[in-house]
């Protein structure tokens, strides 16, 4: 958005954010940064990108981030406000700032493939944001672009606009879009607008007697109105296991990397005749390897999707094909361990591993990327399949007759620790959680993990 600005008509342009750097995963869609920018402060990043491209625009960069001790003073500092915030917090906060400092407000919002524009505060019966929202979403409704994802040139068009909004806005050319919502669908290219309520009398921040002021912002506790500031960054971590409950990814690594290299490393005589393989997908998309489940049934269940390839371990199922990550170091090749109609003598692998590793992450976020040996069970329907999880870490062989220790993995290390807790409650003894879940994982162990 920054550099949408650059407009003869923007004399002097501030960038706020909190000390948060560039992430590789930022580049789709915030295009001011580059490769090169990577680890550097954004609010930095981005001022640099806008003085190569105009020299005579004064750019300056507030990596303190905005709070309500200093939101109104920095706000009074310029003329225009754009929120490209992804809290609902802060939302509020610029919102009853921008009040407070007689400053409009140009807001835009993109998740998925949809987006967001409005005005607030500008003219003299357009509302502020909290006339429109005067209660805030629950945390829990509200989505982040980090959770849910958003397609790269969607927040593109919402910036472009925001960009045209404020230049109008200080030209005074063509009409602000002032008392208006406008909604983009990216999936079918499609615009809506919607006319909003005016100006609300009984408004805390604009209405007649504001008790919401300049002064009164600081002590406000917008907290405990619609949550954290950093919502955008994350829940905070939950601690409700004791630290025999819990392993880290290194060790969890270690287990999988165990399993694997004796998979690949046996021979294990079998007849063709006696096996039934999944089939190969036509489109190799993802690297993959195959592990023999049961022998209950010679014709194993398959998927619509060539490119997932995925099944969950069942009592009808021969083989089960899961997906491995793109790298990890120190596990074997996903493509060496890639059984066939033609190999399957060669490299059969041991029937089951030794664990169950359960990743109770959104069935489409495991679809993009998953452990070697993982079966998904989401979270929001883990309750209701305690018992497929007992089933499943039942051992299988006639040597043990206990059943497998059990792993519970999600994206950040909070569900899974509820999961567990769930687990132990149920029943279970050798079950335990992933400390910080696959971003740990990716920090930890294999910095080329996707970030979902």
């Amino acid at each position: 958005l920054p550099v949408k600005l650059l407009s003869p008509h923007a004399g002097r342009l501030g960038i706020v954010d909190k000390p948060d750097t560039v992430e590789l995963s930022n580049l789709h869609r915030q295009i001011a940064h580059g490769e090169a920018s990577v680890g550097q402060l954004k609010a930095e990043s981005a001022a640099g990108a806008c003085r190569a491209l105009n020299s005579n625009i004064s750019v300056r960069a507030h990596n303190e981030g905005i709070n309500p001790t200093n939101a109104a003073q920095l706000v009074s500092l310029y003329s225009v406000v754009l929120d490209c915030s992804d809290s609902p917090t802060s939302r509020y906060l610029l919102s009853d700032a921008c009040v407070a400092a007689s400053r409009p407000l140009v807001a835009g919002a993109a998740i998925s493939m949809e987006g967001q524009l409005a005005v607030y505060n500008h003219g003299e019966t357009a509302p502020c944001y909290r006339c429109v929202f005067p209660q805030p979403q629950k945390v829990e409704n509200c989505q982040r672009c980090s959770d849910s994802g958003v397609l790269g040139p969607v927040p593109g068009v919402i910036g472009t606009l925001q960009a045209l909004e404020a230049l109008k806005i200080v030209s005074g050319a063509g009409q602000v879009m002032a008392g208006k919502l406008l909604l983009f669908d990216g999936a079918t290219s499609a615009f809506h607008s919607i006319k909003l309520r005016t100006k609300d009398p009984a408004c805390l921040a604009c209405g007649t007697n504001p008790q919401i002021t300049f002064t009164s912002i600081p002590t406000y506790d917008y907290a405990y109105f619609s949550g954290p500031l950093n919502y955008d960054s994350g829940p905070e971590p939950l601690d409700v296991l004791p630290s025999t409950a819990r392993i880290s990814p290194g060790h969890l690594h270690s287990i999988i990397a165990k399993f694997l290299s004796i998979s690949t490393s046996s021979s294990m005589c079998a007849s063709r005749s006696s096996l039934s393989l999944v089939p190969e997908p036509t489109l190799d998309l993802v690297p993959s390897i195959v592990l023999p489940v049961a022998a209950a049934s010679t014709t194993p269940t398959t998927t619509e999707s060539t490119s997932a390839c995925m099944l969950l371990p069942d009592e009808k199922s021969t083989f089960c094909c899961i997906k491995s990550p793109p790298s990890s170091p120190n596990l074997p090749s996903a493509s060496k361990t890639r059984l066939s109609a033609t190999s399957a003598d060669e490299h059969l692998v041991p029937a089951q591993p030794p664990y169950l590793l359960i990743d109770i992450r959104p069935a489409n976020q495991f679809e993009i990327a998953s452990l070697p040996t993982s079966v998904n069970i989401p979270f929001e329907k883990f309750s209701f399949r305690v018992p497929e999880v007992r089933k499943l870490a039942a051992t299988r062989t006639l040597q043990e007759s206990h059943g497998r220790p059990v792993y519970v993995l999600c994206r950040r290390g909070n569900d899974s620790q509820l999961a567990v807790k769930e687990l132990l409650e149920a029943g279970f003894s050798d079950v335990k959680d992933i400390e910080g879940g696959l971003l740990a994982w990716c920090q930890h162990v294999d910095s080329a993990w996707p970030n979902v």
